[in-house]
């Protein structure tokens, strides 16, 4: 049987396309571009700063090479990565940090000098249209590779390939794989989760105050609520309920009393799948173990169909994406925006995220990622409450915690507006409702101090009202610093 010529990877054909273009081209007919639209969009990059981000929301990094990149003039394409190379640095993008770009590049007379720059910015009158702009192009490159990738299996085919029907999956997937390239995800709100989890197990049959209330009142009444463009950080050793404790106040979050919020949940650690597996056994009070091995009774099987019903229509949905940078996350908290007002960020957890820009020492990773969060709360008015892994005391694992043991990141405990740490005294082995001291070590404005509240490991959920947890004295007074 004749082997493939371009190889069996989908993509291995598409790496030179635009050789193989000029050649189809060979006949007079023009691949589809759009010059002008091109311009439009590098254009407004330059002249406003939010367009610079909404142009990169749209199209990406493109891996920051030029073949890569839906621009179909080379000069375009190279100007385009500098204005990502800009934003990845956390600079804004105009027409003087582009021509230095360039020019430090070595590429400024490719593009064809200064002289360009200044008649792309003289064209543009408005840039309200540079997201419609940005999905031209992509659209326009898509049409481009599809050309490609036909001539490819023609010519195979009239080659005498053997085994159309492998050709037919080669082709499939690089048809799938160019539409996840053009098409952005929608995000699946946390209802769709839960009921998709119940599928599987075979179990389907305003505030009065400014913040965003917990729902654990020991801890309301220091913080106050969390606010909109600040900056929070919980920190925790392993095994502390970290994760737990995000989803426990997201849900309070998402099901205020007298408003409800919008939530962002990023999880870096866990897949979506074990994190709607916590929300249900919060929600049902059934134990997560249970959950996992389909170990149900019929009433807990109801009170699981109880609490997908009430995820329905909750506004919360969850990102998993691995390795994910503060600008992509930015990109997707805004296209979430989109289905939705979103008013708390969660990230879990910040080790977990990577920096714009390649960055080996541990420390300046953290530092760069922490300060990007800092500005993403800022502008765009939503809560942030990151979680961070502490470093660990080797000669006493359950020592009190501080602030200074935020793991590769003196820059987060600068950075935030409070930072709240977990601490589990000694290990509790075999007890299932254990207490947890949550220490106030930065507070702006607030007191400091420490309280205790209550952990269900089994529920994933935390509570410092005695009367569910019987088996948990409350502090006779909470002490403060």
């Amino acid at each position: 049987m004749p082997k493939p010529k371009y190889g069996s990877e989908p993509y291995k054909a598409l790496a030179n396309y635009k050789d193989a273009l000029e050649r189809l081209a060979t006949g007079g007919r023009v691949p589809p571009h759009s010059i002008e639209t091109e311009q439009s969009v590098l254009g407004s990059m330059m002249v406003d700063a939010y367009a610079a981000e909404i142009a990169f929301e749209e199209i990406g990094d493109c891996d920051m090479s030029v073949e890569a990149t839906p621009f179909y003039r080379d000069a375009h394409a190279i100007i385009y990565m500098s204005a990502v190379a800009i934003l990845k640095r956390n600079e804004r993008v105009d027409l003087l940090t582009i021509t230095d770009r360039l020019r430090e590049k070595g590429n400024l007379d490719l593009i064809g000098g200064p002289s360009y720059l200044v008649e792309l910015t003289s064209r543009i009158v408005t840039t309200a249209n540079v997201q419609t702009h940005s999905r031209i192009i992509k659209q326009k490159h898509l049409a481009r590779e599809m050309i490609v990738l036909n001539d490819m299996v023609n010519t195979e085919l009239w080659d005498g390939y053997e085994n159309p029907m492998a050709l037919n999956d080669v082709h499939q997937a690089a048809l799938f794989d160019m539409r996840s390239k053009v098409k952005k995800p929608e995000f699946e709100g946390v209802g769709v989760l839960a009921e998709r989890k119940l599928a599987s197990l075979a179990l389907m049959g305003d505030l009065v105050a400014p913040g965003i209330k917990l729902g654990i009142d020991v801890i309301d009444s220091v913080t106050g609520g969390l606010r909109p463009t600040r900056y929070y950080a919980l920190g925790a050793r392993e095994g502390t309920g970290k994760s737990a404790l995000a989803v426990d106040w997201a849900l309070n979050a998402a099901f205020g009393k007298d408003k409800s919020y919008g939530v962002f949940h990023w999880t870096g650690e866990m897949s979506k799948d074990d994190v709607t597996t916590r929300i249900l056994a919060n929600l049902a009070n059934v134990d997560s173990m249970d959950i996992d091995d389909n170990k149900l009774t019929v009433d807990e099987r109801e009170d699981m169909n109880a609490a997908a019903y009430k995820l329905a229509k909750t506004p919360y949905v969850i990102d998993d994406t691995s390795g994910i940078t503060p600008l992509q996350l930015r990109a997707a908290i805004r296209r979430a925006m989109r289905q939705h007002p979103i008013d708390l960020v969660i990230i879990d957890c910040i080790q977990w995220m990577e920096a714009d820009y390649i960055e080996h020492d541990n420390t300046k990773r953290m530092t760069a990622i922490s300060k990007q969060l800092k500005r993403l709360a800022k502008d765009l008015k939503v809560s942030v409450l990151v979680l961070s892994s502490l470093r660990r005391d080797e000669k006493n694992p359950y020592s009190e915690p501080n602030k200074s043991m935020l793991r590769e990141s003196g820059q987060l405990e600068s950075d935030a507006d409070a930072v709240m740490l977990l601490w589990l005294k000694e290990p509790y082995e075999g007890e299932d409702v254990v207490p947890i001291t949550v220490k106030f070590d930065k507070q702006r404005a607030r007191m400091m101090g420490r309280v205790e509240i209550a952990f269900r490991r089994s529920r994933s959920h935390f509570t410092d009202k005695q009367i569910e947890f019987p088996e948990f004295k409350e502090p006779e007074q909470q002490s403060f610093f």
